[in-house]
Protein backbone atom coordinates (compact mmCIF):
# COMPACT_ATOMS: atom_id res chain seq x y z
CA UNK A 1 0.00 0.00 0.00
CA UNK A 2 2.60 2.45 -0.26
CA UNK A 3 1.45 3.79 -3.70
CA UNK A 4 -0.98 5.87 -0.93
CA UNK A 5 1.81 7.42 1.22
CA UNK A 6 1.79 10.44 -0.63
CA UNK A 7 -1.12 12.89 -1.55
CA UNK A 8 -1.83 14.14 -4.73
CA UNK A 9 -1.56 17.84 -3.07
CA UNK A 10 1.88 16.33 -1.93
CA UNK A 11 3.11 16.03 -5.42
CA UNK A 12 0.94 18.95 -7.35
CA UNK A 13 -0.11 16.26 -9.58
CA UNK A 14 -4.08 16.39 -10.82
CA UNK A 15 -6.10 13.83 -9.59
CA UNK A 16 -8.45 11.78 -12.17
CA UNK A 17 -11.51 10.75 -11.68
CA UNK A 18 -10.75 7.21 -11.89
CA UNK A 19 -7.97 7.93 -9.58
CA UNK A 20 -9.99 8.95 -7.29
CA UNK A 21 -12.52 6.26 -7.09
CA UNK A 22 -9.79 4.02 -7.37
CA UNK A 23 -8.12 5.34 -4.00
CA UNK A 24 -11.56 5.58 -2.50
CA UNK A 25 -12.67 1.89 -3.10
CA UNK A 26 -9.50 1.17 -1.26
CA UNK A 27 -10.24 3.56 1.26
CA UNK A 28 -13.81 2.38 2.23
CA UNK A 29 -12.69 -1.60 1.58
CA UNK A 30 -10.18 -1.56 3.92
CA UNK A 31 -12.11 0.73 6.63
CA UNK A 32 -15.02 -2.03 6.25
CA UNK A 33 -12.64 -4.80 7.07
CA UNK A 34 -11.91 -3.34 10.28
CA UNK A 35 -13.75 -4.66 13.15
CA UNK A 36 -15.11 -1.13 14.50
CA UNK A 37 -16.19 -2.74 17.80
CA UNK A 38 -12.99 -3.20 18.65
CA UNK A 39 -11.07 -0.98 16.81
CA UNK A 40 -12.98 2.44 16.71
CA UNK A 41 -9.75 4.37 16.09
CA UNK A 42 -8.59 2.47 13.17
CA UNK A 43 -12.10 3.49 11.59
CA UNK A 44 -11.76 6.96 12.10
CA UNK A 45 -8.03 7.42 11.10
CA UNK A 46 -9.66 5.79 7.72
CA UNK A 47 -12.73 7.92 7.37
CA UNK A 48 -10.04 10.89 8.35
CA UNK A 49 -8.12 10.00 4.88
CA UNK A 50 -11.46 9.08 2.96
CA UNK A 51 -12.32 13.02 4.17
CA UNK A 52 -8.80 14.05 3.50
CA UNK A 53 -9.26 12.64 -0.10
CA UNK A 54 -12.45 14.00 -0.90
CA UNK A 55 -11.31 17.72 0.43
CA UNK A 56 -8.28 17.11 -2.13
CA UNK A 57 -10.72 15.75 -4.91
CA UNK A 58 -13.85 17.55 -4.66
CA UNK A 59 -12.68 20.49 -2.43
CA UNK A 60 -15.26 20.00 0.18
CA UNK A 61 -14.90 20.84 3.81
CA UNK A 62 -12.65 18.54 5.36
CA UNK A 63 -14.20 19.05 9.00
CA UNK A 64 -17.89 18.93 7.71
CA UNK A 65 -17.41 15.54 5.95
CA UNK A 66 -14.99 14.35 8.27
CA UNK A 67 -18.25 14.46 10.95
CA UNK A 68 -20.92 13.03 8.32
CA UNK A 69 -18.58 10.06 7.70
CA UNK A 70 -18.69 9.62 11.50
CA UNK A 71 -22.22 9.84 11.80
CA UNK A 72 -22.73 7.51 9.39
CA UNK A 73 -20.55 4.67 10.00
CA UNK A 74 -21.19 5.22 13.84
CA UNK A 75 -24.72 5.36 14.30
Amino acid sequence: MNEYALTFSDTGITMTAKEYINRRAALVGQAMKINKKFFPRCVKAKLRQIAKLENEYRGTDYETRKNELYKEWFS
